[in-house]
Order: C-alpha cells, then sequence, then structure tokens
C-alpha cells in the first residue's frame, strides 16, 4: 500500500515513485519521533506516580525504566504500520518491517529483563528471598529468554521459520555447550545451593583453597562475589563450589555466640603436687575450690586447681554464654610444654568485642598462673634469657 502516494493525489499532485518514497520515509520518522516524545513524557507521568505509590515493589519500576521498555515497543509496532501504510511495497518498506520486528523483540527482551530484576529486588526485601540463591536462577531465565528472542531476530532478519533455524542447532551443539560450560555449571551449583540451602548473599564464607575469607556479596550464574575481611573481593566460580570445601559462618552468626578456642603452654617443670597446706590456703582465698578439691580423684596438683579455677571463672563471666559448652582442658603434651585450652562460647558475634572479651579472658590467664606456681613456656628471650645471662 503507497498511503504516500494515495494522500498527494487526492491534493491533485502525481508524485515519482522514489519521491513517494521519500516523503513517505520522512513522514513516518515524523511521526514516530513526535510518538517518541509523546512516550518519554506518559513515562515520566507514570514513573512519578508509581514512585509515590505505597507499594514498595511499583516503586521498583521507575528504577529498572519498565514503562519505557513497554513504551518502545509499542512504538516500534506503530513504526511498522505506518511503514504498511504509508510506503510503498519494495526493499525500503520490507527493510522498515524488519526494523520493526527486530525492535519489537529486542524491547519485548528488555521489557522482560526488566521484569525480572523488579522480582529480584522484591525478593531480596523478603527474608525468604535472602536465604536463596535467586540471582543465579535470575541470571538463567535471562540466559534462555535472550537465546529464544536471539533465535527469533534471526529468523526474521533471513526470514526463516524458527523450527528451519533450531534444526541447524545440532550441527553446532558441541560448539554450545564448549560456549555455555560455566553457565551450566553455574547453574547446577545454583540449584544445588538453592535445593539445601548452602549458602546465600550476606553470609561469611571460608574458601582457602581460592583464598576467600569474608562475605557473599552476590551469587551469580558463573561467579561468586566475596568482600574479603582485608576490603578486597573475590570473584568465585559458582561451579567450583560443588568442587572445593568451603565453610559457612552462618550457623554461628544465627546462634548468637562466637567460640574461643584458644590454647596456652605451661612449662612442665612448674606442674607440682600440692601439700595440705597449700589446699587449705587456696580454699580459704578462693571458697569455690572446695568442692572441686573434694571430689578430685588422687593428688591434686597445682595444674588442677588452676583448671578449677578458670572454669569457675568461665562459668562467672557475664559475656560467656551458658548455652554453650565452657571448660578449661588439657591437650596432649609437646615439645613446648603442657597446651591448656580454653574453650567456650561468647554472647556476642560481634567482631571487635569478641575479640575483646578472647584477649580479656588470655590476659587474665597469663596473669593468674603466677598465683599456683606455674609458668607459661617461653622460648629462649624475655625473663628466660635474663636468667641464663645472669648465670
Amino acid at each position: 500500500m503507497n498511503g504516500t502516494a494515495e494522500l498527494f493525489k487526492l491534493l491533485d499532485i502525481q508524485l515519482s515513485d522514489n519521491l513517494s518514497v521519500l516523503i513517505g520515509l520522512i513522514i513516518v520518522l515524523l511521526f514516530v519521533a513526535v510518538l517518541y516524545g509523546l512516550v518519554l513524557l506518559v513515562c515520566r507521568f507514570l514513573n512519578r506516580w508509581t514512585g509515590n505509590t505505597r507499594f514498595h515493589v511499583l516503586k521498583l519500576i521507575p528504577q529498572f525504566k519498565l514503562f519505557r521498555q513497554i513504551g518502545f515497543v509499542l512504538l516500534s509496532f506503530i513504526f511498522g504500520m505506518l511503514s504498511i501504510i504509508m510506503l510503498p511495497e519494495g526493499k525500503i518498506a520490507s527493510f522498515c518491517l524488519i526494523l520493526s520486528s527486530l525492535g519489537i523483540l529486542f524491547f519485548i527482551l528488555m521489557a522482560f529483563f526488566a521484569i525480572l530484576n523488579i522480582a529480584l529486588r522484591w525478593c531480596y526485601l523478603k527474608r525468604w528471598g535472602r536465604d536463596l540463591p535467586l540471582s543465579g536462577i535470575f541470571q538463567t531465565i535471562k540466559l534462555i529468554s535472550a537465546i529464544v528472542i536471539g533465535l527469533l531476530m534471526v529468523s526474521t532478519v533471513f526470514d526463516q521459520s524458527p523450527v528451519y533455524m533450531l534444526s541447524g542447532l545440532g550441527v553446532i551443539t558441541s560448539v554450545l555447550l564448549l560456549v555455555f560450560k560455566e553457565p551450566l555449571l553455574g547453574l547446577v551449583a545454583g540449584i544445588q545451593l538453592s535445593a539445601n540451602r548452602t549458602l546465600k548473599e550476606g553470609d561469611w564464607m571460608e574458601m582457602p583453597s581460592h583464598l576467600v575469607d569474608g562475605n557473599v556479596e552476590n551469587i551469580g550464574l558463573t561467579t561468586i562475589k566475596v568482600m574479603n575481611w582485608d576490603n578486597t573481593s573475590t570473584i568465585v566460580p559458582t561451579s567450583a563450589l560443588l568442587s572445593n570445601p568451603f565453610k559457612n559462618w552462618r550457623s554461628m552468626q544465627e546462634s548468637g555466640g562466637r567460640r574461643i578456642k584458644r590454647a596456652f603452654y605451661v612449662d612442665t617443670e612448674s606442674v607440682r603436687f600440692l601439700t595440705q597446706e597449700e589446699k587449705q590456703s587456696y580454699i580459704e582465698r578462693f571458697p569455690f575450690l572446695k568442692d572441686p578439691f573434694e571430689i578430685h580423684l588422687g593428688d591434686l596438683s597445682n595444674l588442677s586447681a588452676f583448671r578449677y579455677f578458670m572454669t569457675d571463672y568461665l562459668n562467672k563471666h557475664p559475656m560467656i554464654s551458658d548455652k554453650f559448652t565452657r571448660m578449661i582442658r588439657m591437650l596432649p603434651i609437646e615439645a613446648k610444654g603442657i597446651p591448656v585450652e580454653v574453650y567456650c562460647f561468647t554472647r556476642t558475634i560481634e567482631w571487635v568485642v569478641y575479640e575483646s572479651i578472647q584477649s580479656s579472658i588470655m590476659e587474665f590467664v597469663y596473669a593468674s598462673l603466677d598465683m599456683f606456681d606455674l609458668s607459661a613456656y617461653q622460648s629462649l628471650g624475655g625473663s628466660l634469657n635474663k636468667t641464663s645471662i645472669e648465670v
């Protein structure tokens, strides 16, 4: 149909074919330009309206420009219809129709991406959404939709049925598998992470094989971004989580208590049995030692007395949790002396507070050793080195 020639014929003006095509193309482009400005004005109004609504999901629409993408779909459709009406059949009209079809497909894909982004952001506002690796799942959906739209666009350009285009994919299947190897492995890993709830964004993750120790910022289709404690970022392939061990500290964070597991070494030469007078002296000084002293089997050493003393200290410490195990235990002897371990859990998981509690406990340990005539192991240096020099 040549609407331009018909329009000028009503005005008793005869146009040549080339001039009719040129004028028709100018009319189409001018009309589309006017509609483009109108689409922007309508989108601005709708974005302002949704931005002031009380529904949070609607407030996300302007951020991802959903209305604009939908407007461009309509604009591409109108461009195609105007090309059919105003231009005569020929290469120019066919080219404009192809551009219209490609624009419709492309902006439909962009609008679908915007909807997915809005849905993903809304899911992150929910607790259950933060517990699932949805980013990788949504990226998989985007990848599949992009392949489908890309296939339709290619079939449009070559004027072939999409089924015909699909029939040729068997020849390049091996190439596609090679190209999409990481996305496919990432998809499998993402499904396992989602099903087992092994890892989610915000978790503290430790993976020595990839030098990872920090918070998970993003779980994508092919990679996981981790912000390490030294403020460096590490990108880990999602598929690596299937073949490499990693530690997730989420249970510790959810429990509300963080473990202290710190050992100190006691010099073996300072360990000895206590006399009855020393036992009585300790009981008079620390009455809480009476019961453990009485139930102790066999001879009582100063190291045992110190362990009972420290156990009571942990039991009464206001920042040590009583929901978890608390103990002072001996480990197998080593060349450096007798390792004695402080094992307990704090009432807080805040890093700075945790380190302060741990430090204060260990300082109390070293300061209290002398009350029981015990000495901490120390290599040549310090007071030990001074003693050897004086001798």
